[in-house]
């Protein structure tokens, strides 16, 4: 796809989308209710998106009231974000009552969601400053029940939640002795049933403040502010070191160059497809299928710390996903994956 203003846009079968330059994919800017998301993912089960170099951006004007989602898939098995930006859109002016915003990726019913090098940011929810309890919460940056989450060398933030406006005595600190309901939470990074992260920045969105006042001709004075809410809501969540960094995007006719701590005795190189889903190998993991029928294996020398590996000038090769792994001797153990798709010349 190259460069240009785009969307909103709905897929229904698996397309790796290359931006050359990148092109920009915006939800629609008018109708009212629900604001349809950007890019709409209707599958059967079985299909992958794959995004590489894609800007997903926007607002949410009135009389919306509830922002679309940068990204939203229903019946999408797995969501490949490389080298790309996608943000929920933003409440633009003119807000009348309360607003919910939306995650950047809202994937229901994926298995998979993977962030390489990528910057992923849930919407704010708002409030026309009318308000007191039960103002919305932030919405998770990627909210994907059920899936394994791989964030590699990404920042991952949540929507900020609503401000909350209170005509009362105001003599409480904040979080004010505040019931639950009264909300205004930000949103969580990610909400999966898994996350393997590495070298990534994970944060929750921005709780929201509290305002007071005494009676309803008096201006609000500021309260305080509810309380952070986590990075995660997931059941498990894996950190690994950042030990192998790539240098550039990968390109037929190019090089994928990758540098890694030292090994001192010597080790392997292992590049492969992702695996369905990672094993636990020892103290590391294997995000590599290394049991089908693509699998090609370099010896590394001792002391090794980086390695290119020539692409070939070949356009077959165009939307291909290799991943890589180093194992170790010495340690015994396999580095992070690295990750990319095979781009234009």
């Amino acid at each position: 796809m190259i460069g240009g203003t785009y969307g909103p846009i709905t897929i229904a079968k698996s397309l790796t989308i290359l931006g050359d330059p990148a092109p920009t994919i915006m939800p629609p800017q008018t109708g009212s209710s629900a604001q349809p998301p950007a890019i709409d993912l209707t599958g059967t089960g079985s299909e992958t998106l794959t995004l590489h170099n894609v800007t997903v951006t926007g607002q949410t004007p009135w009389p919306f009231g509830q922002a679309g989602a940068g990204i939203r898939s229903s019946g999408f098995r797995e969501i490949r974000i490389l080298h790309s930006s996608i943000h929920a859109p933003n409440w633009s002016k003119y807000l009348t009552g309360a607003f919910f915003g939306a995650s950047a990726v809202d994937a229901v019913g994926a298995t998979r969601v993977i962030v390489v090098s990528s910057d992923v940011r849930g919407s704010h929810s708002d409030t026309d400053g009318s308000g007191g309890p039960g103002q919305p919460d932030g919405p998770p940056g990627i909210r994907a029940p059920g899936a394994t989450v791989l964030v590699l060398t990404s920042t991952v933030t949540g929507g900020n939640g609503s401000d909350l406006f209170f005509t009362w005595g105001c003599t409480d600190p904040c979080p004010c002795k505040l019931p639950t309901n009264f909300a205004g939470l930000g949103g969580v990074g990610i909400a999966a049933a898994t996350v393997f992260e590495s070298g990534s920045q994970v944060a929750p969105g921005t709780s929201g403040s509290a305002w007071c006042r005494p009676d309803q001709t008096s201006p609000y004075k500021p309260w305080g502010q509810q309380p952070p809410s986590s990075p995660y809501a997931v059941t498990t969540l894996v950190e690994i070191p950042a030990d192998v960094v790539q240098w550039g995007s990968l390109r037929i006719g190019g090089l994928w160059a990758l540098s890694f701590a030292p090994l001192t005795s010597g080790g392997a190189l292992f590049l492969a497809p992702l695996a369905a889903t990672p094993t636990a190998f020892g103290s590391s993991w294997l995000f590599l299928d290394i049991g089908g029928p693509f699998l090609f294996v370099q010896p590394l020398p001792a002391m090794s710390f980086g390695f290119a590996l020539a692409i070939a000038n070949d356009p077959a090769l165009i939307g291909f996903s290799p991943a890589v792994q180093i194992y170790g001797f010495a340690t015994n153990r396999l580095s992070r994956p690295a990750f990319d798709v095979v781009g234009f010349r």
